[in-house]
């Protein structure tokens, strides 16, 4: 790259350029200008770099944004990935859960501890399935006591005819 200082006739005073590259070395084509002029003084400030080091500049530019795209998008993809499988897996559970209570199957064994909407249909389907089967457990026990109390009153109402039948086998 390079500056030009230019009087205000047009004539250049004053030149720099990097690498001994002036700008007469460079067809105009490949050269990225940037022209000035001062008000007061009447120069002319023109300031030059070659297209080819902007270019690398801007592919370094891209290649780092792409870069740091692709990163955030990773990133993203599995910090996504991690709350979804955070959010399903006590649904996943619950799922299993109520299969095994429609087989007869009442012991639930899903946890979640949380205190949002999922913590509390966990919590919620917890109860339900302890007292379904408390209820069935006292269903049951309640068939077994009535049995029980059908077979003493059947007991009851043959003891008499067997004593009878009994007796009257005797005369």
């Amino acid at each position: 790259y390079g500056i030009e200082l230019f009087d205000e006739n047009g004539d250049l005073f004053w030149q720099f350029s990097t690498k001994d590259i002036t700008k007469q070395e460079i067809p105009s084509s490949e050269l990225v200008t940037q022209t000035y002029t001062d008000e007061n003084t009447g120069w002319t400030y023109c300031i030059y770099r070659p297209a080819s080091v902007i270019i690398a500049s801007i592919n370094n530019i891209l290649f780092f944004f792409f870069g740091l795209l692709f990163c955030s998008f990773l990133f993203c993809l599995l910090f996504s990935h991690y709350l979804a499988h955070f959010l399903v897996k006590p649904l996943k559970e619950l799922a299993e859960n109520i299969k095994h209570i429609t087989q007869n199957e009442y012991t639930v064994t899903v946890t979640y501890d949380a205190s949002d909407e999922i913590g509390e249909v966990v919590s919620n389907f917890t109860n339900m399935a302890k007292e379904l089967n408390e209820l069935i457990n006292l269903h049951y026990n309640t068939l077994i006591n009535q049995q029980k109390l059908e077979i003493q009153l059947l007991q009851a109402q043959i003891n008499p005819h067997f004593l009878y039948n009994t007796l009257s086998l005797i005369n």
